[in-house]
């Protein structure tokens, strides 16, 4: 009995310190907390081997077989302030699936120091090896380069490149000025609700927009004239009641949001593996609760294979 007591306790701790950990406190924090709570019960070494057990939990799910197929993945990359010989901002690849089943699932969180083309594919390949065969839509933002990657290496996926970015760098070409005029002229253009616009003609009201403001502007000649302007309104091929949720990367920005809340706690983390250490847990308690429940919209939609 007195057994059984002392293992209950032990599983306590390691809880304890699990969601302490992944609240963000440090090791010394927890520390000091176990110490409050349960006297000299547990030393120093104890409490660093718990949330070192932890760090090998959030590895392993990380780490995990995924569904060979997925309709809808968004990537985004956050970005960390992590030490290694001295304290720098580094990139952390982020992933986030839709199921078939319309519930949502944190497919891959990866440091690779610095945000490039080469490191999605990097990433992308990744999640491929541990078996994804298919994804139905890619949504991102307007990182260069990143769309030949995706073609790359999924190469019958469909793509949408976040609007939000796209009109953020259109209003790089216009003065303080002008821009909110310029804005809701071109926030107009993209329509998600009508039901009726399709993206050949939204491409071309795009255009004529643009053109309007030519004369002042005429950098934004080499927009009109771009030949990837489709992947902008690839969501108007599909259907009105989810086109809100797939042409920007809202959602997964709203996880970034969740991540930074954690990471805030402190300055800066003593390694990219703490760091990851960290996102995974916030990820894992997403999965279990607000990513649980299906996204039913999705239902609608005839451009995806679901179960």
């Amino acid at each position: 009995m007195i057994l059984g007591l002392l293992n209950e306790q032990e599983e306590q701790v390691k809880n304890l310190c699990f969601e302490l950990y992944g609240k963000g406190l440090t090791t010394r924090q927890i520390e000091d907390v176990i110490e409050k709570i349960y006297g000299s019960s547990y030393s120093k070494s104890s409490v660093s081997r718990i949330t070192t057990d932890f760090s090998v939990f959030v590895k392993s799910w990380l780490e995990r077989t995924l569904d060979s197929y997925y309709p809808i993945v968004y990537i985004d990359a956050i970005h960390i302030k992590v030490r290694r010989d001295r304290v720098g901002t580094e990139a952390f690849y982020i992933l986030l699936g839709l199921k078939e089943g319309f519930t949502r699932e944190v497919l891959s969180i990866v440091n690779i120091p610095q945000e490039s083309a080469s490191g999605w594919q990097e990433v992308l390949e990744g999640i491929k090896a541990r078996g994804v065969d298919r994804v139905g839509l890619f949504v991102f933002d307007d990182l260069t380069g990143l769309d030949s990657v995706i073609g790359k290496v999924f190469a019958e996926s469909m793509q949408q490149k976040c609007i939000l970015h796209f009109q953020r760098n259109l209003n790089k070409h216009i003065r303080v000025g002008d821009r909110e005029i310029f804005c809701e002229q071109v926030k107009q253009v993209f329509d998600p609700d009508n039901p009726l616009l399709k993206s050949e003609q939204a491409e071309e009201n795009l255009k004529k927009t643009l053109g309007k403001w030519t004369k002042l502007y005429p950098s934004l000649k080499r927009t009109i004239n771009r030949g990837d302007l489709t992947a902008v309104f690839t969501y108007l091929n599909f259907d009105y009641r989810i086109r809100r949720m797939i042409y920007t990367t809202n959602w997964i920005e709203r996880l970034n949001k969740s991540f930074r809340r954690t990471l805030n706690m402190r300055n800066a983390l003593p390694s990219p593996d703490a760091a990851i250490t960290l996102l995974g847990f916030v990820a894992m308690e997403f999965e279990d609760k607000a990513y649980s429940y299906p996204i039913t919209n999705f239902k609608f939609d005839k451009n995806f294979e679901y179960n």
